[in-house]
């Protein structure tokens, strides 16, 4: 949101607003997550992060699982992983043993 200059209150009167990428935000989406903050997070889980992704930064990522014990793998690429990706499909192969 704040990449592309849209505020909470931008969001919560127009409820839906797209951005130049061609993403939605949606206000449901972001209340909810705004409103319900993560406080414990007891599954197992494994991140897998592409080193060039601009939507979410990496210490944030890092942070997270570090906050929660989860597993981190960075790969090359963008934040859209392609599911025919070799490094997605060589992680899904490390992690499903």
């Amino acid at each position: 949101m704040a990449r592309a200059g849209i505020t909470a209150s931008d969001l919560g009167w127009k409820q839906h607003i797209p951005t130049a990428e061609g993403e939605m935000l949606h206000w449901d989406y972001y209340a909810y997550a705004a409103y319900q903050p993560i406080n414990r997070w007891d599954t197992p889980t494994e991140i897998l992060y592409a080193e060039s992704d601009t939507l979410q930064p990496r210490e944030t990522v890092k942070a997270f699982a570090r906050r929660f014990g989860c597993g981190m793998t960075v790969i090359p690429g963008e934040h859209w992983i392609p599911l025919d990706s070799p490094a997605l499909q060589a992680w899904l192969a490390e992690k499903m043993k």
